[in-house]
């Protein structure tokens, strides 16, 4: 089960009209909003997930293997093409995030947002010390 965070913090119904604005003032005016169910800054209690620390874990081996045995660069031309067909850009245009549904804190691309990337496998010291 996972809590929609990002959809509890721009409630308009608790946060008001503009719910995505740094209003430190809000718990001010209305100290209710500290004790709200929909106030969860850094989750805690029974909404922290006892897999946490694992997969974080996990996810740190992952980058480390993949850093240190390929070479990673991500194809701008491509990844634009994908992303609209903006042709000549330096730059890649990165996936938007998509506000209109409850995530997980990584949000899922819209349509066509894509980012492309090239491995190419290193053949250096560092890829080595590894295998």
């Amino acid at each position: 089960m996972l809590v929609p965070f990002h959809q509890l913090h721009r409630n308009r119904d608790v946060w008001g009209a503009d719910p995505s604005k740094v209003h430190p003032d809000r718990f001010l005016s209305n100290p209710k909003l500290l004790n709200s169910k929909s106030y969860r800054p850094f989750g805690g209690g029974s909404t922290l997930c006892p897999g946490r620390n694992l997969a974080r874990r996990i996810i740190g081996f992952a980058v480390a293997g993949l850093v240190t045995r390929y070479e990673i660069h991500i194809d701008v031309e491509k990844t634009n093409k994908a992303n609209g067909g903006r042709r000549g850009l330096k730059a890649p245009v990165f996936p938007r995030f998509n506000h209109s549904k409850p995530n997980p804190g990584a949000s899922l691309p819209f349509g066509n947002d894509d980012v492309i990337f090239l491995l190419k496998e290193r053949k250096d010291a560092i890829s080595q010390a590894f295998l």
